[in-house]
């Protein structure tokens, strides 16, 4: 089935659309992008309005972990966010500006491809006709891009996070950790940074130790060394914090 695109009162000639899924703690998460053209000799058409993009890239929460449990999924915005912040998307034309409202369908999932479609409203002040909540309407057929997993591990709540049915992931020296990162939080810098992230993955009840060295404080360079015995790729991503509010979030993806 063909690509399509309507704004308002235009048929465009061209639709092309990309999707990528992750996992995030194991919830599918689906980000968007749609371009559309339509042939600039229109010359009842301003040149403005020939061609743009809609977008989803900071992705949404679909709290669907089986990709084939999303096909006939809604997920709904009725204002340019939704009850859990989520942003509805933005619409590039003149410039990026809100989409005020949306409903993204999954019509059909295969191995290889998602086929969706998107209505909704969206911002463009261009002139009076098309302002604001002009209506648009997309569907499309596109490729699964990527598969990565992403897990996220929050250790003032928990040290422990599953990562399958089969593995688990555990931090060993939590307290000893944060006293660590506090002091390079509080100046002394992450050249200082000696102490070591100790993991151990559990995986079909067998135990594998590794760390994550950030004793040089090279953040491009941060890596999860771990047992060559262990049968599971997970890396090291990234770290977010803020001791004093007792928010830590560790970053890990899995393939």
């Amino acid at each position: 089935m063909k690509n399509r695109f309507r704004l308002a009162g235009i048929n465009y000639d061209s639709c092309d659309a990309d999707v990528w899924l992750q996992k995030h703690n194991q919830d599918i998460i689906l980000s968007i992008e749609v371009e559309f053209e339509i042939d600039n000799d229109n010359d009842d058409l301003d040149f403005e309005l020939c061609q743009g993009s809609l977008y989803h890239h900071n992705g949404f929460n679909t709290h669907i972990k089986n990709i084939k449990d999303l096909i006939g999924a809604k997920f709904v915005w009725e204002h340019s966010e939704n009850e859990e912040g989520v942003e509805a998307g933005y619409f590039a034309m003149l410039e990026h500006e809100s989409v005020t409202s949306g409903i993204i369908e999954v019509l059909d999932v295969t191995d290889t491809e998602i086929r969706i479609k998107w209505t909704g409203t969206a911002n463009i002040y261009w002139n009076e006709e098309f302002g604001e909540d002009v209506p648009f309407e997309t569907e499309f057929t596109a490729s699964i891009e990527t598969k990565i997993t992403s897990h996220v591990l929050t250790p003032f709540q928990t040290t422990k996070m599953a990562i399958d049915e089969h593995t688990e992931i555990e931090i060993l020296n939590f307290p000893e950790f944060c006293s660590a990162i506090e002091r390079v939080g509080n100046g002394s810098g992450w050249k200082y940074m000696n102490t070591p992230l100790n993991l151990e993955i559990t995986h079909k009840d067998k135990h594998y130790k590794g760390y994550v060295d950030l004793a040089y404080g090279n953040r491009e360079k941060w890596k999860l060394y771990l047992d060559k015995n262990c049968p599971v790729n997970i890396s090291f991503e990234n770290i977010e914090f803020n001791i004093k509010a007792e928010y830590m979030d560790i970053l890990f993806t899995v393939e």
